[in-house]
This record gives C-alpha cells, structure tokens and sequence, in this order.
C-alpha cells in the first residue's frame, strides 16, 4: 500500500511573540521582558472555526494549532 507523500512549503506562526510569521520574526528579535510571561496578545480564534461555540470548547493549544496549520496552507 502507497502512503502519500506531503510536503509543507508555508509557514504559520501562533506564538506570544506574534502570531503570523511577520510579528512572530519581529517579536524573536524584541528583548524579553524581565519577568513578564508572555501570552499570544488579542487572540482571536473565531477564523479558524464554523462558530464561536466550537473556538470556545477547544483548548488553546488546538485553536494555535488550527491557525498555524491554515497560515502555512495559505
């Protein structure tokens, strides 16, 4: 039996730097700061799901997951 094969060729970025590879690359060169944590700002999964019922029962990780996927598909 023949697996397919799958190649990514994009990039998607979900991270407390910068969610998009831009503001993720931008946000890798920005110091830290001391002390803070740092979290994903203004986060919105609504994009990435049918309803706003299915963003909300999906842990965070999974809505990071799903959008990053989509913007290395894009």
């Amino acid at each position: 039996m023949s697996r397919p094969v799958v190649a990514v060729t994009g990039i998607g970025a979900v991270a407390p730097c910068g969610v998009g590879t831009e503001a993720f690359w931008q946000g890798l060169l920005a110091p830290a700061p001391d002390g803070v944590k740092r979290t994903v700002p203004d986060w919105d999964p609504s994009p990435w799901f049918a309803s706003p019922k299915e963003s909300r029962r999906a842990d965070p990780f999974t809505q990071y997951a799903l959008a990053a996927s989509a913007m290395a598909l894009a």
